[in-house]
This record gives structure tokens, sequence and C-alpha cells, in this order.
């Protein structure tokens, strides 16, 4: 607590000094704000100087006073998180206690701290933006770019690092798309003129972000990521994020107007991959709550899910990092233990869409999901006709908002990076249902279609091969209760793609309104053998 002995304002001794711009407010200012606001930084005015300072004191401090600046949304009280930017309270009100002194220089110690400097990387891999010119000019703009990264074979990344190229860059997405995804998003790319296509949601154009296809190909692998200020991205020692054989590098870039006049942008992406297999991998998927109904000038439209982990082992999360679009309000994240007790694991209270940082989970206070716990999200949305966004210089009607990839649709997410014990990559000639044998060996001659379901290695992929394949025998008729209420198995899938473990477990125990009819309904025929050849191609040997 560097900036406290001025707090001790009256002693024995009468009322301390204010404090001074060399031992108080530099090494704060530094700290705090010294990797934005320098000569070309991402801030609008250098604080470099005890002169720059004095001179933007009033603004900073309203800005320090609001939170807004640092960025730095989240709520400090909630969590201990990795090299936090938040200013403390004692901090903002030193700075006002100098402001009201009439900002006094002090005698120079000649030891300025150093504001942070972003690291660089020695990069195995690297490419960047071809001179790409924003039209960001009236509003922003947000373009993915195909990156010129051969991935030939399955590839470990240690670290990354994102150099933006453009004033106007405010903040950067880095995917890693299935190679299924190639052609989609070169079709995209060649579509429009100009380098890159245009995405303000999934980088993968013309596939909902929710669906059974993402279910079995996948959420897109998200990579790397930047705001302001951010140093290289380098995983631990022994642990890394898998990249598939032929996948798409895409560099999703978001372009804002506040950054300056449009320029070519030259934002390198910097990686290091290795082809050795690590001692852990890092994987970073999305929470996500899909089925958003928003209603006309609602100024506190709230959504909310829990979602379950239904894993035998324990997992460990190591970053989250918050989205939503420009009606967002405040979100929340909630870990709910098996046992009910509630602990906040984040809350932003105030959503701010151009500050969607990543908070790093301290080793002070680890979060790890056990068996039987669980994460609820909760998002706040202003729909009132004052909150609406400013398309074109005019501002929009407030209208019935969705879930969906545009401007003005709406996202409820939070990615969570979570890191576990290195396995092998899977045989993607396998069925979707392999390695379930012993399970099914449990089940008996004549297994029921809710032993299977329930089998602790029947994840999501499995579950709806299943469901999809049930359709040639009989099943989906069996299914009509969950179209009563889809959002439960919306959820079970999402739960089991996002943590692991069994689909059918989860269903059973979140759905059992709809789960129990279904399998009353499909067992006469699942077991007669009418669904045996339906089952087989989902890796059931019936």
């Amino acid at each position: 607590m560097r900036f406290l002995p001025w707090l001790i304002f009256l002693s024995a001794c009468g009322e301390a000094p204010p404090p001074e711009w060399h031992a108080d407010i530099q090494p704060l200012v530094a700290t705090h704000c010294g990797a934005c606001h320098v000569p070309g930084g991402a801030g609008p005015f250098p604080l470099e100087t005890y002169a720059e300072t004095k001179a933007m004191g009033e603004a900073a401090w309203a800005a320090m006073e609001a939170r807004t600046m640092p960025p730095w949304p989240a709520d400090p009280t909630c969590r201990e998180y990795h090299e936090s930017r938040a200013l403390s309270d004692a901090d903002i009100t030193m700075f006002r206690a100098w402001l009201d002194a009439e900002a006094p220089e002090g005698e120079s110690t000649g030891e300025a701290v150093e504001p942070p400097v972003v690291g660089t990387l020695d990069p195995t891999h690297t490419d960047s933006v071809p001179g790409f010119v924003s039209s960001a000019v009236e509003t922003d703009e947000y373009r993915c770019f195909v990156l010129d990264m051969d991935i030939p074979e399955t590839m470990y990344l240690e670290a990354t690092q994102v150099v933006a190229g453009s004033p106007q860059v405010h903040h950067v997405l880095v995917y890693a798309l299935d190679a299924s995804a190639r052609q989609s998003v070169l079709d995209a790319d060649a579509a429009e003129e100009g380098p890159g296509y245009t995405c303000f949601g999934s980088p993968q154009p013309g596939q909902e972000f929710v669906s059974l296809k993402t279910v079995k190909n996948g959420f897109p692998n998200q990579i790397g990521a930047w705001v302001p200020g951010q140093d290289p991205q380098i995983q631990p020692p022994g642990e890394a994020v898998r990249i598939s054989a032929g996948s798409t590098v895409i560099l999703q870039v978001h372009y804002s107007v506040l950054g300056g006049e449009p320029a070519p942008d030259h934002t390198e992406f910097q990686a290091v991959m290795t082809t050795q297999e690590p001692d852990r991998l890092v994987r970073t998927v999305p929470l996500l709550i899909p089925w958003l109904e928003i209603p006309v000038n609602d100024p506190s439209a709230e959504v909310s899910a829990l979602f379950k982990s239904y894993r035998s082992d324990g997992l460990a999360v190591t970053s989250l990092t918050s989205h939503m679009h420009l009606l967002g309000a405040a979100q929340q994240l909630d870990v709910i233990r098996a046992d009910e007790s509630r602990e906040c694991a984040l809350d932003i209270p105030e959503w701010d869409f151009n500050w969607q940082l990543t908070y790093g989970i301290s080793a002070n206070e680890p979060l790890v999901l056990q068996p039987g716990d669980g994460l609820e999200l909760t998002c706040v949305y202003d729909n009132s006709a004052e909150n609406q966004p400013v398309v074109n210089g005019e501002r929009v009607e407030s209208r019935f908002v969705e879930w969906g990839d545009g401007t003005l649709d709406e996202m409820c997410m939070v990615y969570l990076s979570t890191v576990e014990p290195f396995v092998a990559e899977p045989d993607v000639s396998e069925l979707p249902c392999a390695g379930t044998e012993a399970c099914q060996a449990a089940c008996g001659d004549n297994p029921t279609p809710d032993c299977l379901l329930q089998c602790p290695e029947a994840d999501a992929e499995c579950a709806v091969c299943m469901l999809e394949e049930g359709i040639g025998c009989g099943l989906s008729q069996c299914a009509l209760s969950f179209a009563v209420d889809d959002t439960c198995i919306t959820s079970c899938l999402i739960s089991t793609l996002m943590f692991g473990g069994s689909t059918g477990q989860c269903l059973a125990d979140r759905c059992a309104d709809q789960y129990e009819p279904f399998m009353s309904c499909a067992e006469e025929d699942f077991v007669a053998g009418e669904c045996d050849t339906e089952m087989n191609r989902c890796g059931w040997s019936l």
C-alpha cells in the first residue's frame, strides 16, 4: 500500500502534507494508466509528465471516480483476479486530494516508476492484416481476416501476441477454425471488396453460433485476444492450446471511430507453436444463453440459467471473458456448489461493450468446478428508447431483440478458459459414441436408451447423434415432450459441451418432466431392436 501514508490526516503533529507528483501521483499514473496514455498509445492524451497530468487532472479524476478508467468493469470485491487494473478507493481519494491541493509537484527523486511495457515474443508463426482501411467514421466496424498461417499437422500453442497496426484498432479476437470451415471463410472473403469479410459476432460466416452442427463440430477455437495495454499471452510451462491440423486462423478486429482517422491497418498476430505435446491442455469455450427474449422498451430485461458439471472429476477455470452486445447493462456469473452454496466468479455491474476484458483467475483464489457444481449466468439488458444505438447518425427505435450475430441482435456469454490433463486428439474417423464399450456391456444384452444415454462417456456429440439418427426409427415422435421446453435440452447440451460428462445424466437430472416420458415412449421399440441400425451408426454395437 505505497500510496497510504498521506491518509493519516490528523496526528499529534497536525495535518499530514498533501500527496505530491513525484512521490505519489507519478507512480500511480504510470502503473495504472501508462500502458495506454503515452504518445501514440490507445489513450486520447498522454499522462507521462507532471504538466500533462496536471492539465488533464480533472478529466482523469472524473473517469477514475466513475470507474470508467482505467478500464476494469469487473467488481473487484467479487474475487481476486490476476493483474487487476482496478484502482482502489484510496488511490482515487489520493488523486482528488492532489488536485485539491493545487497539484504540488514536490522534489524529484530521479527514480520515476516506468509504465508497463508490453513484452515481445520470438514467434514461430506470424502474419498481419494487409493494409486494410476501415470505414469506421460514423459507426464502428468489425472485420475478419484470413491469415496465411499453415497448420499442416496438429500444433500446440504456447504463446501469442497481437500488435495493433492502426489507432482505430480497439480490440482483437483470434480463432483457429476447423478445417471444414475453410471454404466458407474463403468464399466470404472473396464476396466482399478488399481484404476480409464483415463479422460482428461469430467468425464463421453462415453458421448459427448455437446449433446441432455446433455441438457436433465444436465451438470456434479461440486462441488469442488483445485489448490496449495487454502483454503477450504466455501459457504456464507444460500448458498449451491444441490447434488441429488444417485449421484456418482468423483475426477478428473491432475498429473504433474514437481511435482517430482511418489509416491502413497492419495489425499483426504472432504465435509460438510446437508439435511437442504438453502436460496439460488449455481450452477456451463459451458458456452462453441463446434463448434470449428482450421486450420492446424494457429497461431491465433479465435472463438467467444454471449450467452444471456432470464430469466425474474437477475442472480448473483459469480465466473469464464476458460478452454481450450494445444493449447489455450488467452481467453476473456465480458458482453454485453441489451443496447449493454460492460464490461470485465475475460481476460486471455496469457493462461496457467497449471494454471486453479477460479476467485471469488468481492463484491465490483458484476456481475449480467439482462434480455437481455449476455456473449460474445472468445477463441484464437496457432496451429502453434512450439506450438504443446510433446507426448512420440516427438513433434506432427499440424493438424485440433475440439472440443473433448482428450488431442490433444480442448475446449472453462468458468465455471460459480451462486447463486439464493432456489427452490424445480424438480420431475424427471415430463414431460419436466410440469409447462407450464398457458402459454398454454394463447395460446388458438388451440395453434401454436410458442406460446408454446416461453412460459417463455419452457426451453431447454422442447424444446428438442418437437423437438425429433416432428420427429414422421413430424416436422423434417420442421427443415431442422436449419441444414444449427446448431450453432444457439446449442447456444440457451446452453444459456437457462446455464441461464434458454425460448429456443423459444432465437430462435425467435437469429435465425429468420431459426426459421420463421420452424414455417411456422410446424404450419398447428400442429394446425390440427397431433402432439397432441407426444406433450402430453412432457407435453402439447393438
